[in-house]
């Protein structure tokens, strides 16, 4: 924002779909010039979350390859979907974070592997944590991933994706 001076340093708003920009300015930082390899990140997340979103549904609903690739086209080809590729937002980067991070903590579940289990709710938490430094709408996501393991009676898990949020989450 060419108002705001360089000091203080605006935190009013989650960094990380700024900084993610940033690497694309950093690279090419002659603006508006570079504006549209400023929306690679946006349509690659876009596409990736679009992907995770067939897997989702593959994987936990057990649903059809055929009908998980009909919804996964419906989705990359409608509208509103496309319209967010044009614009620099942080709504498919968060989507990307969101969906990703569903995935992982979902992956446990019927998982004996106590590892491999931990593993992935680690994996799950410090993608949540990427979505609320993505948009301030994850923390929603955030209380979730700590909830749904204490309602299932698992406070260990619980308490693993809270303390990687904590970590994650508190230099901001």
């Amino acid at each position: 924002v060419l108002s705001i001076p360089g000091e203080p340093l605006q935190t009013k708003y989650p960094p990380l779909y700024p900084a993610v920009l940033s690497l694309v300015l950093r690279m090419r930082p002659d603006f508006p010039g570079n504006y549209a390899l400023l929306l690679v990140p946006t349509a690659l997340a876009g596409a990736a979350s679009v992907g995770l979103a067939a897997l989702y549904w593959r994987r936990v609903f057990g649903a059809s390859a055929r009908l998980v690739v009909g919804i996964a086209l419906l989705a990359a080809l409608a509208p509103t979907w496309l319209a967010f590729t044009r614009y620099n937002m942080s709504e498919l980067l968060y989507a990307f974070f969101a969906t990703a991070a569903l995935l992982c903590l979902d992956a446990p579940a019927g998982r004996a592997n106590a590892r491999s289990s931990s593993a992935w709710l680690l994996l799950g938490a410090m993608l949540v944590a990427a979505s609320v430094l993505t948009r301030t709408i994850g923390i929603s996501l955030a209380i979730a991933a700590v909830a749904a393991p204490l309602l299932r009676g698992k406070r260990s898990d619980a308490l693993l994706i809270g303390a990687v949020l904590l970590a994650c989450l508190a230099p901001w």
